[in-house]
């Protein structure tokens, strides 16, 4: 099928929008069919079929918070989701108080502000963890 050649060539990095589409049409769905069952609970309620009214009403506000709850976690899911396609690189920062010697390494689990780091190779006293910060990649590491 040619439409799934398509698909099937798209960058990896637009992987991830493709699969949420399918999850916005079916949260528009969803809050289609709420609309549609609230309206169709408020038009029998005052026809005068309170029950067919309530259970319409109710099933129209238990889709709403379904479709509230859906857009919730869709966003959450959705934000960890890189957006730009840059690389970036966490890298800290160490300066010598006595000389001032910088020195840029990539960061370290247990690393943070004004902590002690290695000795300082010009002068042999204590450095300080100055600086943390992303820094963009010029190109992708390939393997």
């Amino acid at each position: 099928m040619p439409g799934l050649a398509i698909l099937s060539e798209l960058a990896p990095e637009q992987e991830p929008e493709r699969k949420f589409i399918l999850h916005y049409v079916l949260l528009v769905i969803i809050f289609a069919f709420a609309v549609i069952l609230l309206y169709n609970g408020a038009t029998a309620y005052f026809q005068g079929r309170v029950a067919e009214a309530g259970m319409k009403i109710a099933l129209g506000a238990a889709f709403l918070l379904l479709w509230g709850i859906t857009l919730r976690r869709l966003r959450e899911i959705s934000s960890l989701i890189p957006i730009a396609k840059k690389r970036f690189e966490m890298v800290t920062v160490t300066k010598c108080s006595r000389c001032g010697f910088k020195s840029v390494r990539n960061f370290e689990r247990d690393d943070y502000i004004m902590r002690r780091a290695n000795k300082c190779p010009k002068c042999n006293k204590p450095m300080l963890i100055s600086s943390i910060y992303l820094k963009a990649e010029s190109e992708p590491k390939r393997l």
